[in-house]
């Protein structure tokens, strides 16, 4: 048999993308948080201790090793967080994907249904009102309320 390095990546790839797709209907429906952090760990996430991860969050179907949630990070029900972006892509006719990392640092939020694209770190206590969409960096202690108000400082700095 001939096993190129070609063939093993291949191999290797197909898994992954296998692996993430197979834990992503339990990651979704598991009736307490804990099973879905579970269940997006095993997707590929790399997930820190205490997080909380709503119902129906989808934490990029295709590349979710890219996502990283450091400590006491909170995702809120039906939230959307991409770690790639086929669109510019299919502009170019390339058919490239754009895979950034997205990191959520400690005690980062987001709230219900709010869409974070590839590329983005939400800084520690930063937090993003429900149905923001995120494509610019939070800094440190600030809500974001998009799409209206962008930045706003309102969290005061821990002691």
């Amino acid at each position: 048999m001939n096993h190129s390095p070609k063939r093993c990546n291949n191999a290797v790839v197909w898994w992954k993308k296998f692996n993430a797709v197979l834990w992503l209907m339990p990651a979704w429906f598991a009736p307490h948080y804990k099973l879905r952090v579970f269940f997006h760990r095993l997707r590929g996430v790399k997930i820190g201790k205490h997080c909380f991860i709503g119902y129906y969050c989808t934490l990029d179907n295709v590349h979710p090793e890219y996502i990283t949630l450091e400590d006491n990070v909170s995702i809120a029900a039906n939230c959307v967080v991409l770690a790639h972006d086929d669109f510019s892509g299919f502009a170019r006719n390339d058919y490239l994907s754009n895979v950034k990392p997205v990191l959520f640092k400690r005690y980062a939020s987001i709230g219900i249904g709010t869409l974070v694209m590839p590329g983005v770190t939400l800084h520690e206590n930063a937090v993003a009102g429900a149905y923001s969409f995120v494509n610019k960096d939070i800094p440190a202690n600030t809500l974001c309320i998009m799409p209206r108000r962008p930045f706003k400082t309102a969290i005061p700095p821990k002691e």
